[in-house]
């Protein structure tokens, strides 16, 4: 395998000629990954790649993880049961694998210098090596003594550098993509790392704070108590830290408010009577809870316009709770703040 691997080295990293394309009106054709159509969102995973002779080389040679190469062609039936559960392996692994999908026909090249010979072919590699192997459907015991070898090969205390890349994609998932089931897949990630260094404990009460997060936007609220336990015992000594401290007033808020009111409702009661500052507080808590942020500000603002005081402060601390929970970068919070200082100070 050491001579096919130096083969497909010297191909992954040059032009690929005389390739053709599937023929018109093939199932999957100018598609990549149809060995993977029966997964559902495999594609959404960051560590699920569909890889050519192009990309072999920076996505299979040289990953910094173990990588599980699927060879596969959209013709092959075993391949279309097969892919789908290596894709949930790939996920399930949060990082510590990453699933590469080949096309056979559309790689033709690359296909013959790893000698793949039968589909599906599904080969171990990591930093250029081979570290096990297997032909068609292998049995579940088969699979996961293949699974387990593949993670032994990149087995080691992940370090600060890598949690601290963990906790970054995880975030990005979640906040941009909304993905917060791959997002808690990173973040036990970096729980599973049982470092001992201020840095490695510091990134596992960060990774508890970003599944607190993640049980907030699904409403999981058995897990996000559970997490929220966690802060404050385990890790209550990074209390003070920005994601832990959001995470925890964001947990406290949305216990206050619940799934909030009925938003059209209480627009009328406030409508009705403008001096009906419980319902004006009622409507802001649900503005809220629905993510309409900027328009909770506004209504908790109204609020302590009319009344600064009512019921012991409680439009203040409504609105300071809010503000904790975007954080100081989102863009309601400076304006935000600059109206409540102008009316508190004059």
């Amino acid at each position: 395998f050491r001579s096919q691997m130096a083969w497909v080295r010297a191909i992954s990293s040059t032009p690929s000629v005389g390739q053709l394309p599937p023929p018109p009106g093939a199932p999957g054709a100018g598609a990549p990954g149809g060995g993977g159509a029966a997964a559902g969102g495999g594609g959404k995973s960051p560590w699920v790649v569909e890889v050519t002779e192009k990309t072999f080389a920076n996505e299979v040679m040289k990953s910094d993880v173990p990588v599980i190469l699927d060879c596969y062609a959209d013709w092959c039936g075993p391949c279309k049961q097969l892919t789908p559960i290596l894709e949930e392996i790939a996920a399930k692994a949060g990082g510590a694998l990453k699933l590469a999908k080949l096309n056979t026909d559309n790689n033709p090249q690359l296909a013959q210098g790893l000698n793949v010979r039968s589909l599906p072919t599904v080969i171990g590699i990591f930093q250029g090596k081979m570290i096990d192997s297997f032909v068609g459907m292998a049995p579940p015991e088969k699979l996961q003594e293949f699974v387990k070898n593949v993670l032994g090969a990149g087995a080691g205390t992940p370090g600060p550098e890598d949690n601290e890349s963990l906790l970054a994609e995880a975030a990005r998932l979640l906040d941009e993509d909304g993905d917060a089931a791959n997002a808690v897949a990173l973040y036990q990630r970096v729980l599973e790392d049982d470092g001992k260094e201020s840095a490695v404990v510091e990134a596992r009460a960060r990774a508890v704070a970003g599944i607190v997060r993640c049980a907030l936007a699904t409403g999981d609220e058995a897990a996000r108590d559970a997490y929220v336990r966690e802060l404050e015992t385990t890790y209550s000594s990074f209390r003070s830290l920005p994601e832990v401290a959001q995470a925890m007033a964001a947990a406290a808020l949305a216990g206050e408010v619940g799934a909030g009111g009925d938003i059209a409702a209480l627009r009328s009661k406030v409508e009705a009577d403008a001096a009906d500052l419980e319902a004006h507080y009622e409507l802001a808590a649900a503005l809220f809870a629905a993510k309409q942020h900027e328009a909770a500000i506004d209504e908790a603002l109204a609020l302590i316009k009319k009344d600064r005081k009512w019921n012991d402060d409680a439009g203040r601390l409504l609105l300071l709770k809010i503000f904790e929970v975007l954080g100081n970068k989102h863009p309601a919070v400076a304006g935000g703040r600059r109206r409540l200082a102008s009316i508190v100070l004059v």
